[in-house]
């Protein structure tokens, strides 16, 4: 059995990773690798780089060189060949489109229910509060539904809003020739594989197989749209959301090409993990933000400290994620004796909370839990591989309520790397974390030391839960460092950026 990574093996894979990306032979085409982009050390990022840990056998070493070249190679010749025949509308443009805008907003479409909404899923209702100011903007998303293009879409007609669902294919002659442009850096990565050895070599030899995958040409897929959007509406600004994807560099690069003068901003919305390692580092300078916003005081302050991104300017815009406390009385509140269950937007990370919280069920029959999916996630993805979850006791229940009422009915929350465990302490819901044994912690409140229970067993969680000596003195501490997390949004943030760029 493989053992989990220690942080200092990420460390030298982030390292050998930067070593590429930072080379005088770098390019658009392998920035576009995101697999060299190391995100942070959770588990489900780190299943693509452990196989650089362990020895090489035979099979691997031809897997390695040969068949997993082979293998991209024929799923790109089916790809192409679907791109050719294909009827799809490459993008949806809704009706209320500006023939010229400031600012060009990248943001994600992961449900469409969304397109329901005049506010967007990470950027709030900037766009409203912006053209008080008589600021124009377009909101371009990014398509992460699979089923939204096979069918017709969803019509944008909404007179409110400026957005633009982009494609997830192009035309065959683009398509071929950002193939073509691939195949190029596949070149230049294999003649680098024979210069270098050791883990350089493992990290070139899988780099270069990534260079010719569907998820890089995908990359590139959005960074060429977000350019035609900037050379047809001329924003002075685009702002991404920002994490450390391939993508957002990427789209930098292009926007930069189309429009010399553009701003670019990463938008900083999520939380900063202890180990996060590609947000908190610049590349070549066509590849980096001009400025980086963030979503609250603690994140300000984490990148603030990051000796990676000096030079960069690190403002606090806010987020629509913010909540206001709820708190009244923490008696009742423990009174509920319900359990929410927080899982991230990985199946596995799904299937692992839902699997340790139905244990804890069938063991603690008086207590309610209460599960959540991420909008990425639907429940059959869930029980598809595990019997236990068809038939679930009574004392579990799935949500269709929103995070709001799911909260508002709960006393404590169970979660591991998802930040909406900040708005459920806000209003007073004791935290557990939920450890998997061995490792690197993917805890967003790494940094305190009291308040927050680590549970790594049914039997921690439950002598927890029952806890009388729990502290509510450390539970204030924790929620006034939350309060911290997500500020308000505050448009007039982008209007001084975009005032001082017309002076």
């Amino acid at each position: 059995m493989k053992e989990n990574m220690t942080s200092n093996q990420y460390k030298k894979i982030c390292e050998c990773c930067d070593s590429l990306l930072l080379s005088n032979e770098t390019s658009d085409e392998r920035v576009a690798i995101n697999w060299l982009h190391v995100i942070r050390e959770h588990p489900i990022y780190l299943k693509e780089y452990k196989n650089l840990l362990h020895p090489v056998g035979l099979y691997q070493k031809i897997k390695l060189y040969f068949l997993q070249d082979i293998y991209n190679i024929i799923r790109f010749i089916y790809y192409l060949t679907s791109v050719f025949f294909s009827t799809q509308k490459k993008s949806q443009i809704s009706s209320h489109i500006p023939n010229k805008c400031d600012i060009l907003f990248v943001s994600h479409l992961i449900n469409e229910k969304h397109l329901d909404n005049d506010k967007d899923f990470y950027f709030g209702d900037l766009p409203d509060k912006l053209s008080k100011f008589n600021i124009t903007s377009i909101v371009s998303l990014i398509n992460h539904i699979e089923k939204y293009d096979k069918k017709s879409g969803k019509e944008l007609t909404d007179e409110k809003s400026a957005r633009i669902v982009l494609g997830r294919k192009l035309g065959f002659v683009d398509e071929v020739s950002i193939f073509y442009k691939q195949f190029r850096e596949y070149l230049r990565l294999r003649r680098h594989e024979r210069k270098v050895d050791g883990l350089l070599k493992l990290v070139t030899s899988r780099a270069r197989q990534e260079s010719i995958t569907l998820r890089t040409h995908s990359t590139m897929i959005i960074a060429t749209q977000i350019g035609n959007l900037i050379r047809k509406y001329n924003p002075k600004m685009v702002i991404t959301t920002y994490e450390g994807h391939s993508w957002e560099r990427l789209v930098f690069s292009v926007a930069r090409k189309v429009s010399p003068n553009i701003q670019c901003i990463g938008y900083q919305h999520a939380a900063i993990y202890q180990l996060q390692h590609s947000i908190r580092r610049k590349l070549a300078k066509q590849y980096n933000p001009n400025q980086i916003l963030t979503s609250g005081e603690v994140s300000t302050r984490l990148l603030e400290e990051s000796k990676g991104l000096k030079g960069i300017k690190i403002s606090l815009l806010g987020s629509c994620r913010h909540v206001v406390g709820l708190v009244k009385d923490y008696k009742r509140i423990n009174t509920l004796k319900k359990c929410l269950v927080l899982p991230e937007g990985h199946i596995d990370e799904c299937r692992f909370l839902f699997k340790f919280s139905l244990d804890c069920a069938l063991k603690l029959p008086n207590v309610q839990f209460i599960w959540r999916l991420h909008p990425l996630i639907n429940f059959s993805q869930i029980i598809r591989d595990n019997n236990k979850f068809k038939n679930l006791p009574d004392n579990i229940m799935l949500s269709s309520n929103s995070l709001e009422k799911d909260i508002q009915a709960s006393s404590c929350v169970l979660y591991r790397g998802s930040t909406a465990v900040i708005q459920s302490i806000v209003s007073g819901l004791r935290p557990f974390y939920v450890r998997n044994k061995n490792e690197m912690s993917i805890d967003p409140l790494y940094e305190l030391e009291n308040g927050c229970d680590t549970v790594e067993s049914t039997d921690d969680f439950i002598r927890a839960f029952y806890d009388n000596g729990f502290n509510h003195n450390d539970m204030k501490s924790v929620i006034r460092y939350c309060q911290k997390f997500f500020t308000p949004l505050d448009a007039s943030v982008l209007v001084n950026i975009i005032t001082d760029r017309d002076l």
